[in-house]
């Protein structure tokens, strides 16, 4: 018994393990943010001394300011004006997160080197054949807020009308208002949507919010959004995930509209879009007119034309591609029911989903179910011998 005992709970902690560490669990776990360093990289053979290079990377929301961090994820070293001969130069690696990350890049001949960051501000590395001076262009990523607390929320602000409210509500709709963001409520029809509440959708479910000047927008199953700043002449939401469709052409002369993603921003005058996050990607489709996506780790802008589709990740800007207006048009017509059109990633291509927290689940009990199987087969053959 005491064998089998052992046996067993060698592989339920190996499961447990697994699962703490995995990348789905984790990426449910932190808020993602994307930063960004930029000064100097040499690599030799490739550039020289002093030449532009940027590194991209994710730091792990609330909890970044701890360095022993578990989490690691993709980061990207590159020079911004190619190698020596003028050709795109850039590695792919990982970052450990936290201010006192590491960040490790393996190159085309092997060779593996770790640029260690110091107090959430600068990457340095002299060695041999590498040399790295950059600086974080964002420090601030790596400050510990509140947890859940909205972006620009001033705990001792009195509550102010967003004049937002639920035009239409199918399924199970949560609201949490300031100061307990944790407070989740049923959202009913009529009720006041303050600034910096959040709201989410369960799993089927579906939130059309309208506002004061004649825009509205409708939430996805399985989303949630925060109300930045809600008035009159100036709206700003705060994608978190999921999905919205927004139809913002009633938009009076001089009003502000826009949402933010997890990677980038997207400023409206006058149109229908579509905006989709997974914390670590931002897709915009602009269903009509124009929108001004702005990628919020270095400032830059792209012009979305109707018909496009633009996905900004930790490396920035994709390629814009089409998509199918009509197929978009009628899922969003009953999102809780229809069948989703494949959304396209940062190449302009289309994405594979990611595995939802209810399939991962299944897959774990498998990868269970399987080891104990394992484990007792052992057991009995040691018994046998």
């Amino acid at each position: 018994m005491s064998k089998t005992f052992i046996v067993f709970g060698f592989f339920f902690l190996l499961d447990v393990c697994f699962s703490s560490f995995s990348p789905v669990c984790q990426a449910a776990a932190e808020e993602l943010k994307k930063g960004m360093a930029r000064g100097t990289f040499m690599m030799q053979g490739y550039s020289f001394v002093g030449d532009p290079g940027t590194l991209r990377f994710f730091a792990a929301g609330a909890q970044a300011a701890e360095s022993s961090l578990s989490y690691v994820d993709d980061a990207y070293i590159s020079l911004d004006d190619g190698d020596t001969n003028g050709a795109p130069y850039e590695l792919k690696g990982t970052f450990s997160g936290g201010p006192n990350g590491v960040a490790t890049f393996v190159n085309n001949e092997g060779l593996s080197f770790s640029v260690p960051l110091k107090n959430g501000r600068n990457f340095d590395l002299d060695i041999p054949g590498v040399q790295v001076h950059m600086t974080v262009t964002d420090p601030t990523i790596f400050d510990i807020s509140e947890e859940d607390m909205p972006a620009d929320y001033d705990p001792d602000a009195p509550l102010t009308d967003s004049g937002a409210r639920a035009a239409d509500i199918s399924g199970q709709v949560e609201i949490a208002c300031p100061p307990d963001f944790e407070a989740w409520d049923v959202l009913k029809m009529g009720r006041v949507i303050y600034n910096h509440c959040k709201l989410k959708t369960g799993e089927d479910s579906t939130l059309r919010i309208s506002l004061v000047g004649g825009a509205s927008f409708t939430m996805k199953p399985e989303t949630e959004i925060t109300v930045n700043e809600s008035r009159k002449e100036k709206s700003n939401f705060q994608l978190i995930f999921g999905g919205v469709w927004a139809n913002v052409k009633k938009m009076a002369k001089g009003e502000e509209f826009g949402f933010k993603g997890s990677q980038a921003v997207a400023g409206i005058k006058g149109t229908t879009f579509v905006m989709e996050d997974t914390g670590e990607t931002t897709t915009l489709k602009v269903i009509e007119g124009e929108v001004e996506l702005t990628d919020t780790a270095d400032g830059k802008t792209e012009t979305v034309r109707a018909g496009e589709a633009l996905a900004v990740d930790l490396r920035g800007f994709g390629k814009k591609a089409a998509f199918d207006v009509q197929a978009e048009e009628k899922y969003w017509a009953d999102p809780a029911s229809a069948a989703k059109p494949a959304p396209a990633n940062a190449n302009g291509d289309p994405e594979k989903s990611a595995p939802n927290q209810t399939s991962y689940i299944f897959w774990m009990a498998i990868v269970g179910v399987i080891i104990i199987v394992i484990a007792t087969a052992l057991v009995l053959r040691n018994k046998k011998n």
